[in-house]
């Protein structure tokens, strides 16, 4: 006698809904503008001095730095966003983790980027992969669990399988990577102190901890960065100050920038890089408060610094080691002249929620969006062509003029502003619109009336002229 399976799978209904999901095509991603910038060192240079690599929510992003050329590292990869990104020494391979729900585990994926396919998933980690480093030789993954899991685990590149782990310390490390230069040894810090150099025996499959002395000295650490000689380790802390540790003695033997009441980086040293070719026996830091500030190693002294918008998470070195990458919290990327510190902007984005979007009529070359600011793009060079602020206001909404020769917008103040498309000033601007803000606009095919929409279910009709703007109608939205 057969038996009859019950549900929804066994319907009509549901067999359909399951040939459509097979049916279903994904959407090709052309291109991207910006990144996340919040993903510490999350910013890579690859050694070929001709791609950025940097994450944008789960996926890794490869951007040639003087073409429009963009590919993405999607295939096989991660499901929630990213959370830490490491390059290999010569570029071969590319070590991502990511964020998980709590209690789930999450991925490690490891891309070979000669043909930009993922080679491994290693999964131990719970909750969340805080950091993560490859060895100088390419051989080994070295990644560090968040406060959930709180442990570091070393990894087989070529079999994808974990060779040996540890719990990192009792109390929670922030940041972990191999010393440059060996590839048996390793770095971590964290919360109260914790700071410790790891001795790795791969024959033996094991991690050995030696806690760094640092004396009297009571700091939070976040980053970590490690001299080519293999003598010294700076580590960067929540404070603003960079500390000397001696590998060999694991002591604590200076501590800068001197005279910190004139040079204070507040929120954190987040990133660090050695300067090798050019300028030797130097460090540059990037603080949180958006500094970024060359040091010298033996006097820990400013040498020179300059200031950009947003923390500077992120500090990638040229091949040259003459000029080098800045990635800020808020999107931009900016290449800086070690010598001057000369610098240019290279990149921009939101790096808020973006409320609307809009394209002019019959025209798909360009694109307006709206957050904390108002921005035009060229969408085929995914280059910015204009930004429109009001300080302290939000845009909510935002409207190309048919006829193109305005831009109107809504804004949580309650007002209906119209700007220039090319100078971004001001045409006109309707005060009290709507009372809780306006959070939709739109315009008749004529340009000559706006219909905009509260936050309280208002509809009205503008008529509107450069001189003159009055309200022909007003509706509302009657709610149960």
């Amino acid at each position: 006698m057969e038996t009859k399976t019950k549900g929804f799978s066994s319907t009509k209904a549901g067999s359909k809904v399951k040939e459509s999901k097979e049916t279903i095509k994904k959407l090709e991603l052309l291109g991207v503008i910006g990144l996340n910038g919040k993903v510490k060192n999350g910013l890579c240079l690859h050694p070929d001095d001709e791609h950025l690599v940097f994450p944008l929510g789960s996926t890794i992003v490869v951007k040639h730095i003087t073409e429009s050329k963009q590919f993405f590292l999607q295939e096989g990869g991660h499901n929630q966003e990213v959370s830490c990104l490491a390059m290999s020494k010569y570029g071969t391979y590319l070590a991502s983790g990511q964020h998980a729900v709590m209690g789930f585990k999450a991925p490690i994926v490891i891309w070979n980027m000669e043909t930009c396919e993922a080679m491994h998933k290693l999964t131990l980690h719970k909750g969340l992969v805080q950091d993560i480093s490859i060895s100088d030789n390419e051989k080994f993954v070295v990644s560090l669990g968040g406060c959930d899991d709180n442990n570091i685990v070393v990894w087989d590149i070529e079999s994808g399988e974990a060779v040996c782990g540890a719990s990192s310390a009792n109390q929670t490390t922030m940041t972990v990577s191999w010393i440059e230069g060996r590839n048996d040894m390793l770095i971590s810090a964290g919360k109260n102190n914790n700071a410790r150099i790891w001795t790795f025996d791969y024959a033996q499959r094991k991690l050995t901890p030696h806690d760094i002395s640092l004396g009297k000295e009571r700091r939070n650490f976040i980053s970590c960065k490690s001299s080519i000689d293999t003598n010294t380790v700076w580590l960067g802390t929540t404070s603003g100050d960079v500390f000397a540790v001696n590998i060999e003695a694991k002591m604590l033997k200076a501590s800068g920038p001197v005279n910190r009441k004139k040079n204070l980086f507040g929120r954190g040293i987040i990133s660090m890089i050695k300067t090798e070719k050019f300028m030797p026996g130097h460090i540059v830091i990037g603080a949180g408060d958006g500094h970024v500030a060359m040091i010298n190693c033996s006097t820990m002294k400013v040498v020179r610094k300059l200031k950009v918008k947003g923390g500077a998470s992120s500090l990638a070195l040229n091949a040259a080691g003459d000029h080098f990458f800045v990635g800020t919290t808020t999107g931009m990327t900016y290449l800086v002249a070690l010598e001057d510190f000369d610098y240019e902007l290279r990149s921009t984005c939101n790096y808020n929620a973006i409320n609307d979007i809009s394209f002019p009529a019959g025209y798909s070359e360009l694109f307006a969006t709206c957050s904390n600011d108002i921005r035009i793009w060229n969408a085929k060079e995914r280059d910015e062509l204009l930004r429109i602020e009001v300080p302290n206001l939000k845009c909510l909404c935002v409207y190309i003029a048919p006829d193109g020769k305005s831009i109107v917008t809504g804004w949580e103040d309650g007002k209906i502003r119209a700007f220039k498309p090319k100078s971004g000033k001001l045409i006109f601007c309707i005060n009290d619109a709507h009372r809780d803000g306006v959070t939709g606009i739109s315009m008749t095919s004529d340009s000559k009336r706006i219909i905009s929409g509260g936050a309280q279910g208002n509809v009205r009709i503008w008529k509107v002229t450069r001189q003159t703007q009055s309200m022909v109608a007003s509706m509302k939205v009657k709610r149960a």
